[in-house]
């Protein structure tokens, strides 16, 4: 996990800094679109849930998800009026920078999440003898496995979608680009507020299955 997350957060912060200095569309494809898309899926929240998920006792994951639900959440409120204004202040190429440096912490920080128990042995490791097509094919077989990746798409798509359209939608409109900022913070405080709530919400007897399906 620590090797996982250090590469993602390389690769993230690379992106971002080459992208400051592109200067055609086929630079701009590699920096934006296959280094900072590689980076994000190997760095992103959702890796730090899953090794909490598998060290935590079962009665606390669903606390832990929802708390590492929030706290990325907590990511989007902060950063998204901090990235206007440093974009105002000193422009988007040394807001990139600026962005891509502190994503380096990363890798330091990658150090503090946990680790599993190491197995007994003679224990046989199912994951290591198991190719990668049985366990796409196991993982397919299972309803809420794919009711769950359909659920974090639909999510995905939408939030790719206004955080991409909605600042330069409001900026047509003629208000400012801090309004877009704060727009996309406001967001991010709201999933704040419901990834905690619909924990609590939740009795803890449903929580495992409720945790597979997905928010349509």
């Amino acid at each position: 996990m620590v090797r996982v997350l250090s590469v993602g957060a390389l690769l993230y912060a690379a992106g971002l800094a080459l992208m400051a200095y592109t200067t055609s569309p086929i630079a701009l494809q590699v920096t934006a679109g296959a280094l900072v898309g590689f980076g994000l899926s190997g760095c992103s929240f959702n890796l730090v849930i899953a090794a909490f998920g598998k060290v935590l006792p079962e009665r606390y994951r669903m606390l832990a998800i929802g708390a590492g639900t929030a706290a990325g959440s907590f990511g989007q409120f902060l950063f998204a009026p901090f990235g206007v204004a440093l974009i105002g202040g000193i422009g988007w190429q040394h807001a990139l920078l600026v962005f891509g440096s502190m994503l380096l912490l990363i890798v330091p920080l990658a150090l503090a999440t946990p680790r599993s128990e190491p197995k007994p042995a003679g224990a046989a490791d199912v994951a290591a003898t198991q190719s990668l097509t049985r366990a796409l094919a196991e993982a397919f077989g299972h309803r809420s496995y794919v009711l769950l990746v359909l659920g974090f798409f639909t999510c995905g798509f939408q939030l790719a979608f206004i955080t991409l359209h909605l600042p330069s939608y409001l900026v047509d409109r003629g208000l400012s680009a801090q309004i877009g900022g704060w727009t996309l913070a406001t967001i991010g405080l709201f999933n704040i507020i419901g990834s905690r709530s619909i924990i609590f919400s939740v009795p803890s007897s449903s929580r495992h299955s409720y945790c597979c399906r997905p928010a349509m």
